[in-house]
């Protein structure tokens, strides 16, 4: 997916999550579940899993802090 495909989907996302009344909070662990479950989908090995958390973690500390300053 390029980044146009990737920001439709991601507010496609927010607005499904809004028309079913779902908090941020409790969409953000939908989400977190998600991901969890693509990652052991991909994969079972233990040393691919804790690489694939590591990125998974680094791109939300980048996400956040694009977000900060978007809103700043």
């Amino acid at each position: 997916m390029n980044e146009h495909e990737r920001r439709a989907a991601r507010n496609a996302l927010i607005q499904w999550f809004d028309s079913q009344g779902i908090m941020p909070g409790d969409a953000g662990i939908i989400c977190f579940e998600l991901i969890a479950e693509q990652l052991v989908l991909k994969t079972r090995n233990l040393q691919e899993l804790q690489e694939a958390i590591n990125i998974q973690m680094q791109f939300l500390a980048i996400q956040v802090a694009q977000e900060l300053r978007s809103h700043a």
